[in-house]
C-alpha cells in the first residue's frame, strides 16, 4: 500500500510539473505531442465509489503523461469503482488505483471496512442473464420452494456491492458463473444460509438510484 500510496505522489507531482511548464515560452513544442489522459477533478478517498464528476479527461504532453494512464476509453469501467488508496486532485488515473480496472484486481482492496465477501453460484435466471458487472450493486434474495409447490422470494440484502465476477473483477457475469458481493458479516451469515435452503438470486439496481443512496449515506 504504501508503494501504491508512493506511486500516487509522483502521479500527482507528475501533472503539477506540467501545470507550472504549461506557464512557460517553451511549451510549445511539447504542445505539438499531447494525449488524453483521464485525471480526478477532486480529491478522492480510499475506499469512496469514483462518481462521473470526479473525472475529467485532460490533454498531457506524453513526456509528463504517467505510464499506463488511463484515457477516455476507460471512463465507464472507473466510475463506479473503489478508490485502493487516497488520490489527490489532478492525479492520472492509472491500473490499481481503482480497485475493478485493469490491472487493480486486488479483491481486498475493493471491501470497505468491516465487509465481507462472499460468493454465489448463479445462472442465466438468478444473474439477471449474465448482466451483473463488478462494482454494480443488486438486492439479494432468497429463493425457497415449498412442498405445496410454492416459490417463496425473500431479501436477504436489501443493498450489496459486487466486487467480482466470473474469475476477475473486470469480466461480466455469465451463466453458470458466480457472483462475489461485499455485506457485512451478518449478511454475509444469511446469503450462506439462503444458499444451503435453496437458492439466491440477484434483481440489478439502477446505477442513479446506486449513486444517490450512496451520496445519502454521506
Amino acid at each position: 500500500m504504501a508503494a501504491l500510496s508512493a506511486a500516487v505522489a509522483v502521479i500527482a507531482v507528475g501533472y503539477g510539473a506540467w501545470a507550472v511548464v504549461s506557464a512557460s515560452a517553451q511549451v510549445g513544442a511539447m504542445e505539438s505531442d499531447l494525449a488524453p489522459t483521464l485525471v480526478a477533478t477532486t480529491g478522492i478517498a480510499a475506499g469512496d465509489a469514483v462518481s462521473p464528476d470526479q473525472l475529467e479527461v485532460v490533454e498531457v504532453p506524453r513526456a509528463f503523461r504517467a505510464e499506463g494512464a488511463l484515457d477516455a476509453d476507460a471512463v465507464e469501467e472507473v466510475v463506479g469503482g473503489r478508490a485502493a488508496v487516497d488520490i489527490p486532485s489532478g492525479a492520472q488515473i492509472v491500473p490499481g488505483l481503482v480497485a475493478g480496472t485493469a490491472g487493480g484486481d486486488h479483491l481486498a482492496a475493493a471491501l470497505g471496512a468491516g465487509m465481507e465477501a462472499v460468493s454465489v453460484s448463479v445462472d442465466t435466471e438468478t444473474g439477471v442473464a449474465g448482466q451483473i458487472r463488478a462494482f454494480d450493486t443488486v438486492r439479494v434474495m432468497a429463493v425457497e420452494s415449498a412442498a405445496s409447490g410454492e416459490t417463496f422470494l425473500t431479501t436477504v440484502c436489501e443493498r450489496a456491492l459486487v466486487v467480482s465476477v466470473g474469475a476477475g473483477q473486470s469480466e461480466l457475469a455469465t451463466s453458470g458463473g458466480a457472483v462475489t458481493i461485499a455485506v457485512s458479516p451478518e449478511e454475509a451469515d444469511a446469503v450462506r444460509e439462503a444458499q444451503y435452503a435453496g437458492r439466491v438470486s440477484f434483481a440489478l439496481v439502477a446505477l442513479v438510484d446506486a449513486m444517490e443512496e450512496e451520496e445519502e449515506r454521506g
